[in-house]
């Protein structure tokens, strides 16, 4: 966000206090790499990276199931999706069923096409945080791993309930 956009002088907040969190997140990015090398070094890290590989090479019959194994390692893997969270390989055809909080309808079904699409998907339905859908928008994609990789890097804070 620059000083020129439009949007921090219609926000109900001071102008310095956005232009502190530009900056404050600038600086987490640029932390990224460490905070991800860190993460890497756990025992989920390779955990969640074998998931996610099988999810890859999986029939399309079993895409829901190597889905909900990612959901079913909870919070405590958030960390290693959003370090894995930059994949853009091809995950089998199909739609898969996600569980919706603060919805009309409990579920909603989304036919994610790469890793990055299902680990998005994943990590909204376990954080109840979600920065957009890509739908093969490449800089809507960048804005999306950046959110999650701030996110992260302010030790994934839990959503309110």
């Amino acid at each position: 966000m620059e000083p020129s956009c439009p949007s921090l002088w219609e926000s109900p907040q001071p102008v310095s206090e956005l232009l502190d969190e530009v900056a404050r997140q600038a600086r987490l990015m640029a932390e990224f790499p460490g905070i991800a090398e860190r993460v890497r070094r756990t025992k989920i890290h390779g955990v969640v990276r074998r998931d996610i590989e099988a999810l890859v090479r999986a029939k399309p019959e079993d895409k829901t199931a190597r889905v909900q194994r990612l959901v079913s390692r909870g919070m405590d893997a958030v960390p290693a999706m959003i370090a894995l969270l930059d994949d853009d390989r091809s995950v089998p055809e199909g739609s898969i069923e996600v569980r919706v909080r603060r919805s009309f309808e409990s579920t909603a079904h989304y036919s994610p096409t790469t890793v990055f699409e299902v680990v998005d998907l994943v990590l909204g339905q376990l954080t109840d945080v979600r920065f957009g859908m890509a739908d093969g928008n490449d800089i809507v994609r960048k804005r999306i791993l950046d959110a999650w990789r701030i996110y992260l890097a302010y030790g994934c804070p839990k959503a309110a309930e």
